[in-house]
Protein backbone atom coordinates (compact mmCIF):
# COMPACT_ATOMS: atom_id res chain seq x y z
CA UNK A 1 0.00 0.00 0.00
CA UNK A 2 1.43 3.12 -0.82
CA UNK A 3 2.15 6.15 1.67
CA UNK A 4 -1.10 8.28 -0.09
CA UNK A 5 -3.05 5.15 0.81
CA UNK A 6 -2.51 5.19 3.62
CA UNK A 7 -2.80 8.49 4.55
CA UNK A 8 -6.22 9.00 2.81
CA UNK A 9 -7.50 5.44 4.82
CA UNK A 10 -6.45 7.22 8.13
CA UNK A 11 -8.00 10.20 7.48
CA UNK A 12 -11.04 8.54 6.69
CA UNK A 13 -10.96 6.80 9.74
CA UNK A 14 -10.65 9.12 12.10
CA UNK A 15 -13.54 11.52 10.01
CA UNK A 16 -15.76 8.36 10.66
CA UNK A 17 -14.65 7.97 14.33
CA UNK A 18 -15.33 12.14 14.98
CA UNK A 19 -17.67 13.45 12.52
CA UNK A 20 -18.41 16.49 14.24
CA UNK A 21 -14.36 17.19 14.93
CA UNK A 22 -14.21 17.02 11.38
CA UNK A 23 -17.02 18.56 10.41
CA UNK A 24 -16.33 21.95 12.15
CA UNK A 25 -12.76 21.65 11.26
CA UNK A 26 -13.88 21.96 7.54
CA UNK A 27 -15.92 24.70 8.31
CA UNK A 28 -13.44 26.75 10.30
CA UNK A 29 -11.17 25.93 6.92
CA UNK A 30 -14.17 27.75 4.72
CA UNK A 31 -14.05 30.35 6.83
CA UNK A 32 -10.34 31.27 7.29
CA UNK A 33 -10.17 30.79 3.43
CA UNK A 34 -12.74 33.55 3.19
CA UNK A 35 -11.89 35.91 5.55
CA UNK A 36 -8.12 35.58 3.78
CA UNK A 37 -9.88 36.43 0.44
CA UNK A 38 -11.35 39.03 2.02
CA UNK A 39 -8.47 41.36 3.77
CA UNK A 40 -6.53 40.47 0.52
CA UNK A 41 -9.10 42.05 -1.45
CA UNK A 42 -9.17 41.65 -5.69
CA UNK A 43 -7.36 43.03 -8.76
CA UNK A 44 -9.09 44.70 -11.64
CA UNK A 45 -7.40 44.58 -14.62
CA UNK A 46 -7.40 47.96 -16.44
CA UNK A 47 -9.79 48.00 -19.85
CA UNK A 48 -6.38 48.32 -21.74
CA UNK A 49 -5.46 44.47 -20.74
CA UNK A 50 -8.68 42.71 -20.54
CA UNK A 51 -8.39 41.36 -24.35
CA UNK A 52 -5.55 39.23 -25.82
CA UNK A 53 -5.33 37.40 -28.89
CA UNK A 54 -7.45 37.51 -31.97
CA UNK A 55 -9.89 39.19 -29.21
CA UNK A 56 -7.40 42.13 -29.27
CA UNK A 57 -6.61 41.66 -32.71
CA UNK A 58 -10.30 42.06 -34.23
CA UNK A 59 -10.76 45.10 -31.84
CA UNK A 60 -7.96 47.09 -32.97
CA UNK A 61 -9.09 46.33 -36.61
CA UNK A 62 -12.87 47.31 -35.70
CA UNK A 63 -10.98 50.70 -34.01
CA UNK A 64 -9.45 51.90 -36.99
CA UNK A 65 -11.06 50.74 -39.86
CA UNK A 66 -14.90 51.30 -38.89
CA UNK A 67 -15.07 54.49 -36.82
CA UNK A 68 -18.07 54.41 -34.30
CA UNK A 69 -19.33 57.79 -33.79
CA UNK A 70 -20.86 58.87 -30.25
CA UNK A 71 -24.76 59.36 -30.37
CA UNK A 72 -25.89 62.69 -29.16
CA UNK A 73 -29.60 63.70 -27.36
CA UNK A 74 -31.00 67.33 -27.54
CA UNK A 75 -34.26 67.30 -25.27
CA UNK A 76 -36.13 70.19 -25.77
CA UNK A 77 -39.15 70.32 -22.77
CA UNK A 78 -41.82 72.99 -22.33
CA UNK A 79 -44.38 72.97 -19.51
CA UNK A 80 -46.20 75.89 -21.69
CA UNK A 81 -45.21 76.13 -25.32
CA UNK A 82 -46.34 73.31 -27.25
CA UNK A 83 -43.81 71.66 -30.27
CA UNK A 84 -45.91 72.92 -32.72
CA UNK A 85 -45.41 77.04 -31.36
CA UNK A 86 -43.17 78.87 -33.47
CA UNK A 87 -41.04 80.18 -30.62
CA UNK A 88 -40.55 76.15 -29.60
CA UNK A 89 -39.82 75.10 -33.41
CA UNK A 90 -37.37 78.08 -33.39
CA UNK A 91 -35.44 76.91 -30.33
CA UNK A 92 -35.39 73.15 -32.49
CA UNK A 93 -33.98 74.87 -35.42
CA UNK A 94 -31.61 77.26 -33.93
CA UNK A 95 -30.24 74.33 -32.33
CA UNK A 96 -30.05 71.92 -35.19
CA UNK A 97 -28.82 74.84 -37.50
CA UNK A 98 -25.47 75.26 -34.66
CA UNK A 99 -24.93 71.49 -34.58
CA UNK A 100 -25.21 71.23 -38.29
CA UNK A 101 -22.30 74.37 -39.12
CA UNK A 102 -19.92 72.21 -36.69
CA UNK A 103 -19.30 70.00 -39.71
CA UNK A 104 -19.24 66.93 -37.64
CA UNK A 105 -22.45 65.58 -37.20
CA UNK A 106 -24.39 62.65 -39.24
CA UNK A 107 -27.87 60.77 -39.32
CA UNK A 108 -29.56 64.10 -37.72
CA UNK A 109 -33.06 63.07 -36.62
CA UNK A 110 -35.20 66.19 -36.21
CA UNK A 111 -38.34 65.80 -34.23
CA UNK A 112 -39.61 68.66 -37.16
CA UNK A 113 -39.15 66.36 -39.62
CA UNK A 114 -42.83 64.34 -40.47
CA UNK A 115 -40.10 60.74 -40.54
CA UNK A 116 -39.62 60.93 -36.88
CA UNK A 117 -42.66 62.21 -35.07
CA UNK A 118 -42.05 59.50 -32.22
CA UNK A 119 -39.57 62.10 -30.97
CA UNK A 120 -42.39 64.37 -29.81
CA UNK A 121 -43.88 63.37 -26.50
CA UNK A 122 -47.58 62.04 -25.99
CA UNK A 123 -48.39 65.60 -24.82
CA UNK A 124 -46.68 67.46 -27.24
CA UNK A 125 -44.32 69.64 -24.71
CA UNK A 126 -41.44 67.48 -25.01
CA UNK A 127 -39.22 66.83 -28.36
CA UNK A 128 -35.97 64.89 -28.76
CA UNK A 129 -33.52 65.60 -31.57
CA UNK A 130 -30.80 62.91 -32.01
CA UNK A 131 -27.50 62.76 -34.23
CA UNK A 132 -24.42 61.08 -34.83
CA UNK A 133 -20.66 62.92 -33.50
CA UNK A 134 -18.18 62.28 -36.27
CA UNK A 135 -14.56 61.38 -35.67
CA UNK A 136 -12.33 58.76 -33.74
CA UNK A 137 -12.89 57.19 -30.49
CA UNK A 138 -10.19 57.90 -28.30
CA UNK A 139 -8.16 54.99 -26.92
CA UNK A 140 -7.24 54.47 -23.42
Amino acid sequence: MSSARRLTGAAGRWSATHPWTAILAWVGCVVVLLVTGHLIGTFQLPQSETSAGQDLQASEMMARDFPQHAGEFVLFDSRSLPVGAPAYQAAIRDVLSRIEATGRVTQVHSPLDPTYANQVSADRHAALLQFQVTGHRQHQ
